[in-house]
């Protein structure tokens, strides 16, 4: 670097202590000098930079300079990416790495261990090759065990939320077990998976080892070099468990820091050059494996998914509400997104499977999602953690996952997890202000403690094969609503149709029962005002009466036969009633006049049976009760309902007019009305088409009344939908 006066000023950093290093620039003048080169060498000293790499390589390498410099001219004008060369060197075989990066020559080299690497080492591969590999990572640890003659090989995986875990191993008795050892974010931060980025592996033969100074003119990256150090956490942590030596491989998976193979001595112990890039192919190549087998999976998932889609979209399709089929399968909801527990809110009612919270709790958990700007997808596996206090009560789960179906219909999904309890290793930097140690060197030295901490209050994320299945519902709906829009634009179509047949079936009707009905007509005069009418004439209008009553029963019961082929049978469908009652409540008030009528609602379950037909239901029986209250000075309505194994039950209580005893049986007869309600107004024909209602649902209705009491309606609907 240059010092203002326009001198270059000597930077230094540390490698570790097994490797020498030069690096110079493509022009071949050297900019950095490890400190063990000259003590190897005796002809570059570490004040020298600035000499030409040529002369050196000349000086230094004797008969093998010749072939080194082409490497070298090879590498400096990207001929070749990288060189890798033998030496002897003072009776010595060296590995001479040499390669560019960031546009400076590398030339690094360090001593070889093994002539060879064995057949029989090889054969430690051969797992690499079978076709059908399912557990890829204990192969992996075992093989990597036997090459380098480790005591601990261990599998660590980076989950999204940051953490990591230990999920195989290969262990000599009686080194400590690392397998399923949870680490905090901090082990595996992002700085720290950047220093594992872009290398083939980090190593270290005996980690108390003192470092080596290289010593520069200028910055110079140490991402590529053999010889870097391992991030400070680690280092400690390997210290920690007394671990000597370390080969740390990265597992790069969809070009994604996917974990490491951890590789401990608990001793010092050198690995070949070559021994280690083995191992580096072996992890490259099983995270190849691993690769294809999370596609395989994915695509075995996506499958389950279809699957699980057709049947969806089946019901959704045969069921008459989106709300009806997502009931049905409520299950598979939660079977394919590995939830502990589902619900499905709409409108103010939910309908729950597993574990779930109260409905208290869920109106709480909806307002929240509301406040979300993430929409239509809300996932969150530490929600206790992080939103206990903004529910009222304890909840029983730990994550969950919110989904709005629709934006208009207030209509939500929503899957929990329960908690899972985990003890997490935790590795910090000890505080800043506290007194920092240092090297020999006037370097500030890293302090960590580490401790083991118990993490509550979160669940097991969800990961992408939760979300794209939640998200493929979510589409589905859409799909579904706007083919329903269709299907009941067909609907209405055929609606429009059976009126103008109504209609014309009306107009036919009117207009042929005058003749005949004219006829009885007439022969009934006849009869009544002739006094002598003889025998023949007798027998005359009497054919002709019967004649006419005939017609007349051909003619209505050919409608009657019309009429019936045009039935519409009821779809029954889980039908929430909590909105649709208080909507009743409210316009019957107005209707009849009754502002000051009070309504006493309990809990309104959800029933089987078509909306349109349930709201005719209730309009009569609460118009009824909110009709004969009008006179009273505190008229009072109570609405409730509790539900079985088997049976809804509504009750309808009001304290108006009553019924007269003598006229309870009737109750329910067309065009029947009680003595004292004559002075309100009506038909007579409601109760009795509540009825008929009723008997087709296959429910049925009761009533019991006290003169100037008031009336008790008590309505059963089946629970089951078939």
């Amino acid at each position: 670097m240059k010092s203002d006066n326009g001198l270059y000023t000597e930077v230094q950093t540390r490698i570790q202590s097994f490797g020498h290093l030069v690096v110079s620039t493509l022009d071949l003048q050297i900019i950095a000098v490890s400190e063990h080169v000259s003590a190897l060498t005796d002809q570059l000293r570490v004040h020298e930079t600035g000499t030409s790499l040529a002369d050196f390589v000349r000086r230094c390498f004797g008969e093998a300079a010749t072939r080194i410099l082409t490497a070298i001219h090879e590498i400096s004008t990207f001929q070749s990416p990288r060189k890798l060369i033998l030496h002897n060197l003072r009776d010595r075989v060296y590995y001479i790495n040499i390669y560019v990066f960031q546009n400076r020559l590398y030339m690094e080299w360090e001593q070889q261990e093994h002539e060879a690497i064995l057949a029989a080492e090889m054969n430690e591969i051969g797992f690499l090759f079978e076709q059908n590999l399912y557990d890829a990572w204990s192969s992996l640890c075992f093989s990597i065990q036997k090459l380098l003659g480790f005591h601990q090989v261990a599998i660590l995986q980076v989950a999204e939320t940051g953490g990591s875990r230990v999920i195989a191993e290969a262990c000599t008795a009686p080194y400590p077990v690392l397998l399923h050892t949870e680490f905090s974010e901090a082990y595996m931060s992002a700085d720290i998976q950047a220093h594992y980025m872009g290398r083939a592996y980090l190593y270290t033969p005996d980690i108390d080892a003192e470092t080596q100074m290289v010593e520069t003119t200028e910055h110079i990256d140490l991402s590529p070099c053999l010889f870097k150090q391992f991030p400070a956490e680690h280092a400690f942590y390997m210290r920690s468990i007394q671990v000597v030596s370390a080969l740390f491989l990265p597992i790069i998976i969809d070009n994604r820091f996917w974990g490491l193979v951890i590789a401990h001595h608990f001793e010092s112990r050198r690995i070949d050059l070559q021994k280690r890039k083995l191992c580096s192919f072996i992890v490259q190549n099983a995270a190849s494996k691993q690769a294809g087998l999370n596609k395989q999976r994915r695509l075995e998932h996506l499958a389950d998914i279809k699957h699980a889609e057709r049947e969806l979209k089946s019901a959704l399709s045969e069921s008459k509400t989106i709300h009806a089929g997502l009931i049905r399968n409520i299950h598979t909801l939660a079977k394919l997104t590995r939830a502990d527990g589902v619900a499905i809110y709409f409108q103010g009612e939910n309908v729950a499977f597993g574990l779930s919270p109260n409905e208290a709790q869920l109106e709480e958990i909806i307002t929240l999602f509301k406040q979300q700007t993430r929409r239509p997808l809300w996932k969150d596996y530490n929600f206790r953690e992080k939103r206990a206090l903004e529910i009222s009560s304890a909840i029983p789960f730990a994550g969950l996952m919110v989904l709005q179906l629709n934006d208009m219909d207030d209509h939500y999904l929503v899957w929990f997890r329960k908690e899972s309890v985990n003890r997490v290793l935790q590795i910090d930097q000890q505080d800043a202000r506290s007194s920092v140690p240092r090297s020999e060197w006037g370097e500030a030295v890293p302090s960590f403690v580490i401790w083991e901490r118990t993490v509550r209050n979160t669940a097991i994320p969800w990961d992408e094969h939760d979300i794209s299945y939640a998200l493929s519902v979510h589409n589905l709906i859409n799909e579904t609503i706007v083919n329903k829009s269709k299907e009941n634009d067909r609907l209405h179509d055929e609606l429009i149709s059976l009126n103008n047949e109504l209609e014309m079936l009306t107009f036919t009707l009117s207009h042929d029962l005058k003749n005949p009905l004219s006829i009885v007509k007439m022969g009934v005069q006849y009869m009544v005002e002739k006094k002598d009418v003889s025998a023949e004439q007798q027998q005359k209008w009497g054919e002709t009466l019967l004649k006419g009553i005939a017609d007349i029963e051909n003619l209505v019961q050919n409608a009657v036969q019309l009429c019936q082929s045009k039935t519409y049978e009821y779809a029954k469908e889980p039908t929430p009633m909590a909105s649709t009652i208080r909507s009743l409540c409210q316009e019957a008030q107005l209707v009849h006049n009754n502002p000051n009528c009070v309504f006493q609602l309990g809990k309104l379950h959800a029933i089987c049976g078509e909306k349109s037909v349930l709201y005719q239901i209730f309009l009569n029986v609460i118009g009824n009760a909110v009709k004969y209250t009008s006179a009273h000075q505190a008229p009072q309505i109570a609405i409730d309902s509790v539900q079985d194994e088997n049976w809804v039950t509504y009750q309808v209580e009001d304290n108006g007019i009553g019924i007269p005893s003598e006229h309870l049986p009737h109750v329910f007869d067309l065009f029947v009305r009680a003595s004292n309600a004559t002075t309100f107004d009506g038909t007579g024909v409601g109760l009795g088409l509540v009825r008929r209602i009723m008997d087709r649902l296959g429910g049925h209705i009761s009533l019991c009344s006290e003169l100037h009491k008031g009336t008790k309606v008590t309505m059963v609907f089946p629970r089951d939908c078939r």
